[in-house]
């Protein structure tokens, strides 16, 4: 007697798997690593793709080095013209400029922002700042139609760029955006106050001596501002008068990335004014460094003065 089989569902009829939107695959410390690769090798020639997975540092053109590439254009760093792979004039200005020339960090915040999902991202959390790893996940699935398996390293991506970037904070996605349309009305001769995260900087309004790139210069200081982050104030009482700022004699010193927005606190005293420098973003190990740098400091501080009475004690009445 013949029997009905149980046939198995066609290969092309089994549930699709879920793919997660594009995006990067690689964060954009390493894109600009790679992109320096090309540059260095090949200056501004076009390569056909097989050849520009070498360059930027494959030992073959496989899979993985495939999409590395496509990140690197999703990041606006290199594109293709007529089949070929050549770098952009954002490549040329991160591979090329000065780390702490204003156009290279302004070439940087720009491809931070040109993955079309990490720019939804930084626009969407603008106001309240990204959520914790658990929170942005479930609504990655919930929201964005992510794979639960692929979320992780989109995460470990996204996140390790927009550090790199400097744009942990993201108020500073504002400044450009003022500056470009005038809505903030800084101009230079202006005092300012400087109010990053609500909390005020300067004991006294300083004169900007330069705006560039959305970052505003003052008098006294050659670390640059966020100009979404200053108020124009009134004049101090005795106006400054406009100087030449020398250059910041440093010990050696390494800025991670070489790349990222500084921050500064001014703190005034008797003797002249006490600066202190760092970048906007820093890591929870790096601010436990700080921390114990700080009280190096202060016990350097305290034995150089000790040092002093001992060797010049105050005159006493006979």
């Amino acid at each position: 007697m013949a029997t009905n089989a149980v046939t198995k569902p066609a290969e092309s009829e089994k549930k699709k798997r879920q793919r997660s939107p594009n995006y990067p695959t690689v964060g954009l410390r390493e894109a600009i690593d790679r992109t320096k690769r090309f540059v260095t090798a090949n200056g501004k020639a076009a390569a056909m793709p097989a050849i520009a997975a070498k360059l930027i540092g494959f030992a073959t053109a496989h899979g993985q080095a495939y999409s590395a590439l496509s990140a690197l254009k999703k990041f606006g760093l290199l594109e293709e013209k007529d089949g070929r792979v050549v770098p952009t004039q954002r490549a040329m200005e991160v591979a090329s400029l000065p780390d702490t020339d204003p156009r290279r960090l302004k070439a940087i915040r720009d491809a931070a922002v040109s993955p079309t999902i990490y720019a939804e991202l930084l626009e969407e959390y603008r106001d309240t700042n990204i959520p914790n790893d658990e929170t942005l996940a479930g609504e990655l699935v919930a929201y964005k139609g992510f794979n639960p398996n692929g979320v992780k390293e989109f995460l470990k991506a996204f996140r390790e760029t927009i550090e790199f970037a400097g744009l942990s904070d993201l108020t500073v996605l504002g400044s450009q955006k003022k500056a470009e349309d005038g809505s903030n009305p800084v101009k230079v001769g202006d005092f300012v106050q400087w109010e990053p995260r609500g909390i005020l900087q300067f004991q006294e309004p300083k004169r900007v001596r330069e705006i560039k790139d959305g970052f505003v210069f003052v008098d006294d200081s050659q670390v640059g501002m966020p100009i979404a982050e200053v108020t124009i104030e009134e004049a101090p009482a005795i106006s400054p008068k406009p100087h030449i700022v020398a250059p910041i004699q440093r010990t050696a010193t390494r800025i991670s990335g070489g790349s990222a927005p500084m921050r500064q606190d001014v703190f005034s005293i008797t003797e002249g004014d006490v600066v202190l420098s760092w970048p906007a973003s820093l890591s929870l190990e790096s601010i436990e460094e700080i921390k114990d740098w700080l009280k190096i400091a202060e016990r350097k501080i305290t034995r150089s003065e000790k040092s002093k009475v001992e060797a010049d004690p105050p005159a006493t009445d006979a």
